[in-house]
């Protein structure tokens, strides 16, 4: 809603690192579960699962046990891992790369393989038909006290699926989907990895996701060449042409043009979390990415009467080489897309696959922490807003605002000035405070607790207050009628050099609205809801 995800803003960085890891030196749990498990050893049982692989209270996003429930608990993934490969005897998970970086809690480990095989069953909803499959697949762990707690996971799916419904295709395993080399691990890791800030990628990641992906109204070709994409940068998969080298960076705005932007326009990727790898010669960057669009006409295959929404995760790495993309491995969970797609029932933009949400998992700790915080001792920047502004003082203005409140680039997760839009800005957000509460002229917003977080960069300041007040005017859309409203609000600031640089916040509105409507309800203010 509102072009919201919580970006978690954690300025999160490595503790320590080890040298180059391999599927031979990875943890015991990873071990067990790649070397053992998906390569169908009689040696991997839900009981040795739960004893070495899988923390006591395991997630997995996409839990594809109980979808948009959180779980499955160790013996369920274990009984996923073997259900999913019971028909595919000759099934070889093959781990191509392994990227390791030390987090506060525990550890983080990127695991990139490629996975083949031929069922002898049915498989993915496919009767057996001698035919195979032949994909990438990439996860993220965190592993914590020698067992993974948490896994975010990617198969190409819809390619095997492709594979295995493909009449022409060849018997057996085919080549790995779009012509990849998989040449992961060519390169040592050399340094420190590190969980970095969206806003702290390269200038050319940055322009890859929030502009060249999404479109930005003003972006223009030339930027993938200046700035972007080095000359021969190379695809894996190269989406505009499968099973050759490309598609450089002559051919990427093309690619863009046709592939996405005229039958997504609204195509939305939104880094969630970042990794940051040094590799021999660059940087490689692991991003996961919620990404949210509406077709215009037939998109993956599909041809669409009307338009329809999807929302699903992704996952690229990237290697950064003298300021440029060079390379790129991605995968997509379009499988997901295609069932949302094709769900003649829904309607608008869907919930994220499977209930995932797109969680950080840094362990992100306080760094430091003051004493209590009171709304008399906050930060000046938010006793302004909150005692002045929210309370409708007439000290309150635009110009206040601007001068000691919002930092020049504030963001509101939700911007409800301009749905899906970055902003709104402080000029924005003051007249949107100024706004919303004109036909409320006893309006109360009653600070209850002020939670304070020390960052690594700047200050978090969680905010829980009580607002009560009732109408003289329209609002909520509503016309007044005598009637209050009172509820519940929590916003989450982030605050940098005294000024509030980003906001994420929840009001009860709903809750308000059906106290101004309840035709049975108390004039004047209710009780809490």
């Amino acid at each position: 809603h509102h072009g919201q995800p919580l970006t978690p803003l954690d300025g999160m960085g490595t503790m320590s690192m080890d040298v180059q890891v391999t599927p031979e030196t990875m943890e015991n749990c990873l071990k067990v579960l790649y070397l053992e498990g998906f390569n169908r050893k009689p040696s991997f049982t839900v009981a040795k699962a739960e004893e070495v692989v899988y923390h006591e209270d395991y997630v997995s996003h996409a839990n594809i046990a109980e979808a948009g429930k959180t779980g499955p608990g160790p013996a369920g993934m274990a009984n996923i891992v073997l259900g999913i490969l019971q028909n595919v005897p000759d099934v070889k998970w093959d781990v191509k790369e392994v990227l390791h970086a030390k987090m506060p809690i525990g550890d983080k480990y990127v695991i990139i393989a490629e996975a083949s095989g031929t069922p002898n069953g049915q498989f993915l909803g496919i009767e057996p038909t001698g035919k195979g499959f032949n994909f990438l697949a990439v996860d993220v762990h965190w592993v914590v006290d020698g067992k993974i707690k948490e896994t975010w996971h990617i198969e190409e799916l819809a390619s095997a699926i492709g594979q295995l419904t493909n009449k022409d295709g060849p018997d057996g395993i085919p080549p790995i989907h779009g012509g990849q080399p998989l040449n992961f691990g060519q390169s040592p890791q050399t340094a420190p990895g590190t969980q970095i800030l969206a806003s702290e990628m390269p200038e050319c990641l940055k322009g890859f996701y929030y502009r060249a992906l999404n479109h930005a109204a003003d972006f223009e070709e030339k930027e993938v060449a200046e700035k972007i994409l080095a000359d021969k940068y190379v695809s894996h998969p190269n989406a505009g042409a499968a099973g050759t080298e490309g598609p450089y960076a002559e051919g990427f705005y093309a690619l863009l043009k046709t592939s996405f932007w005229d039958a997504i326009p609204d195509l939305r990727f939104e880094p969630q979390a970042v990794l940051r790898i040094p590799f021999q010669g660059g940087e490689k960057y692991v991003i996961i990415s919620s990404v949210t669009g509406t077709t215009k006409g037939e998109f993956l295959g599909l041809e669409l009467e009307a338009p329809k929404s999807f929302h699903i995760m992704t996952t690229d790495i990237h290697l950064v080489k003298n300021g440029k993309i060079a390379e790129c491995w991605h995968v997509e969970d379009w499988a997901s897309a295609i069932e949302q797609l094709k769900d003649e029932k829904a309607e608008g933009m869907p919930a994220l696959h499977h209930g995932q949400p797109l969680t950080p998992l840094d362990g992100m700790g306080t760094m430091s922490m003051d004493v209590q915080v009171t709304p008399e001792t906050m930060e000046n920047c938010l006793k302004v807003l909150y005692l002045e502004g929210f309370n409708r003082k007439p000290s309150f203005t635009v110009a206040k605002a601007e001068e000691v409140v919002y930092h020049e680039d504030y963001v509101s997760h939700a911007n409800i000035a301009e749905a899906g839009k970055t902003g709104p800005g402080p000029a924005g957000m003051a007249n949107i405070v100024l706004g919303i509460l004109q036909n409320v002229p006893d309006v109360k917003w009653d600070v209850k607790e002020v939670l304070h977080a020390k960052m690594p960069i700047g200050d978090k300041y969680v905010i829980i207050a009580e607002a009560s007040g009732t109408p003289n005017g329209q609002f909520l859309g509503i016309e007044p009628t005598g009637k209050g409203f009172n509820f519940l609000a929590v916003d989450v600031h982030w605050v940098v050099d005294g000024k509030i640089k980003e906001t994420w916040h929840i009001e009860e509105l709903a809750s308000a609205i059906g106290q101004l409507t309840n035709k049975d309800g108390p004039d004047g203010i209710p009780p809490i809801h």
